[in-house]
């Protein structure tokens, strides 16, 4: 290699060393002078280099010593500084102000728009129009459809372009869009003789949603109106047609009666027609005004006021045939106030005070409705055989009793009687309650209406009322009440409890030692339900299993397990209702065959008229419940 060559790659070596130990360095941070928080992508640009501020606002860039650099960020004031090593940059806020923008329907013009559309002119639309509205008079031109409910054009009516729906087409009235915000679809009877009012129609057949949003992606319909005349216009228009159909309208236009800048334009319409069909009757009534002033611009004012009514258009039903329907709540408020009147006069011949009668009165109402709703929620969980009647009547007597105790004194002498009174009104709300609560959930799996039930269960407590003295007196002939044979537990119970808050004999600590029970059942079955337990303890059910006799208690577990142990082998559903309708008529059968038995008695006045077998009769019947609940096994563990 020559000498030159050496010294010409040392001088450039030189100079680019040189050159480097010209350069450095420079860090920092942008930040927004008005709250101190971080500028994220600001722009840096010098003359040789650019860069942008990271997500902490921070830069990092390399540039020869002294040079400067411009930081440019959208919303704030561009600044250019000189660089530093470790610098920080603070923008200032800059409001941007942007041109007007206007955002306006458009119409198609001809060999201009890339659409299809069909333009309607007024003339036009007069040869065509007498009653029907927009939908029927487009319904001739190509791509479109119309259909009338009523048969006439009036009423409810639909539209379609190329197919397409009217929640797919969008429709302007003067620019005004009329698709509801929701369905996108038209109520074209809410604006009755609309047509009489146009000066043109355009359909735009295809998709327009780039202009019209949305609801116009199968076309659009654009009504315009005129209120500006070259000359005065006075008309009116009476006609007739089929189905009753009648029309009356009357309408001006001022033209130069007003002056060269001022437009007045008023129509009345009045429009009826019974359809083709029946229940498809409609009335229509309109008023239209629109003010125009012509200046420097044009300014319009326009009002549609009317009214319209239109029957049935649909097979409709009757109100009382709705599945939801219940008796209004208005008039079982009133009969509740009725009935509570002749219980208060029974209130008062008991205790001879109206004070306390009301309050009695009161305290049954309340008792009454909370204790209704707990036997109608037992009902639903555990069926109407397991009412809690007694426990409520019990809480109610108690509470009752207390009250009277209070009021009366521990001499009085009605105030057992009148808490025993107070606890069988609920006693029969809670009951009737819980089986017509009973009754609608059979009903409501049947498909049957709340309304017609409740209605009939109305029919059946008043008839039960009326032949229950007759059945009482029967059972209690025949059996004593509050004998062995018929002990009614719950009445002594009753009668007990009423007794000892009287003369100071109630225990108590069971009274409380229950309700302690109850509050610990409650914890445990959250805690239950909180990890997904399938076990499960709801106090109430305790409390009836607890409550109830062992001689009810023990068919129930046996029905029970009976039940269970047939699904385990394999039973059908149509197995498990076959056991379930028998299982219901051995209680309806027990209830009836009682009474059967009581009824020989009652009319002869003799109680051993049934035969006497052999002593040891019993077994016949242990050898009966047994066979008997073989037999339920076998039909709910049936595969078929």
């Amino acid at each position: 290699m020559s000498n030159f060559k050496k010294n010409l790659i040392l001088i450039i070596l030189f100079s680019n060393n040189l050159a480097i130990s010209q350069t450095q360095n420079f860090n920092g941070v942008v930040i927004d002078k008005d709250n101190g928080k971080p500028l994220v992508g600001v722009n840096i640009i010098g003359r040789d280099f650019g860069t942008s501020s990271n997500e902490f606002g921070e830069f990092s860039l390399e540039a020869e010593k002294n040079s400067t650099a411009l930081f440019k960020y959208v919303g704030f004031d561009s600044v250019e500084l000189k660089l530093d090593k470790n610098m920080s940059v603070f923008l200032n806020r800059k409001p941007i102000a942007f041109n007007e923008i206007d955002v306006v329907a458009t119409r198609a013009i001809d060999k201009v728009s890339p659409v299809s559309f069909s333009n309607l002119t007024s003339d036009e639309i007069k040869m065509r129009y007498s009653a029907e509205d927009v939908p029927m008079i487009l319904s001739s031109e190509p791509g479109v459809w119309a259909y009338s409910e009523s048969g006439n054009g009036t009423g409810y009516y639909y539209v379609t372009i190329r197919g397409f729906d009217q929640s797919r087409i969008a429709v302007f009235f003067d620019g005004v869009p009329l698709n509801d915000n929701e369905s996108h679809q038209v109520y074209w009877v809410d604006h009755g003789d609309l047509l009489s009012d146009v000066d043109n129609i355009q359909i735009q057949r295809g998709i327009g949603n780039n202009l019209y949003g949305s609801s116009a992606f199968g076309g659009s319909i654009n009504v315009n109106t005129k209120i500006a005349s070259d000359e005065r216009e006075i008309s009116g228009t009476i006609g007739s047609g089929d189905w009753n159909t009648q029309k009356i309208r009357a309408s001006y236009r001022s033209g130069s009666d007003l002056g060269d800048d001022i437009s007045l334009a008023v129509r009345l319409s009045d429009i009826k027609s019974d359809g083709y069909r029946q229940f498809h009757d409609s009335y229509q009534r309109g008023f239209s005004l629109g003010l125009e002033h012509r200046g420097k611009a044009i300014n319009q004012f326009r009002a549609l006021i009317g009214y319209e009514n239109t029957d049935l258009l649909w097979d409709g039903i009757y109100f009382n045939d709705i599945e939801e329907n219940d008796i209004p709540i208005n008039y079982v408020g009133i009969a509740l106030l009725v009935l509570i009147i002749p219980v208060f006069m029974l209130y008062l011949d008991i205790v001879s005070s109206v004070g306390i009668a009301a309050l009695l009165s009161i305290v049954m109402m309340v008792f009454g409705f909370l204790f209704s709703a707990v036997a109608a929620y037992m009902a639903g969980v555990v069926g109407s055989s397991n009412n809690p009647v007694s426990g409520v009547t019990i809480a109610t007597i108690l509470f009752a009793s207390l009250l009277l105790l209070a009021l009366l004194g521990t001499g009085s002498g009605v105030g057992a009687a009148s808490a025993v009174m107070v606890g069988a009104v609920v006693c029969c709300a809670a009951a009737i309650g819980g089986d017509n609560l009973q009754d609608l959930k059979a009903g409501n799996i049947l498909g049957a209406t709340p309304y017609k039930q409740q209605i009939m269960q109305i029919i059946g407590t008043v008839s039960s009322a009326v032949v229950l003295g007759l059945v009482l007196d029967i059972l209690h002939t025949a059996y004593t009440i509050g004998s062995p044979t018929l002990s009614a537990p719950q009445a002594t119970l009753m009668k007990s409890v009423s007794d000892g808050v009287f003369t100071g004999n109630l225990p108590w600590n069971f009274v409380f030692i229950g309700g302690i029970i109850a509050i610990i059942l409650i914890l445990i079955d959250l805690r239950q339900e909180k990890i997904g337990s399938d076990f499960r303890v709801p106090v109430l059910a305790v409390a009836v299993g607890i409550y109830l006799p062992i001689t009810l208690t023990v068919p129930i577990f046996i029905g029970g397990m009976v039940n269970h142990l047939g699904k385990k082998a394999g039973g059908s559903a149509k197995s498990e209702k076959n056991g379930l309708l028998m299982s219901s008529g051995f209680i309806t059968g027990e209830a009836l065959c009682g009474i059967g038995i009581a009824v020989p008695v009652f009319l002869t006045g003799v109680k051993d008229w049934w035969p006497t077998f052999y002593e040891k009769s019993d077994m016949i019947g242990v050898f009966v419940f047994i066979s008997i609940i073989f037999w339920l096994f076998k039909t709910v563990s049936n595969k078929d």
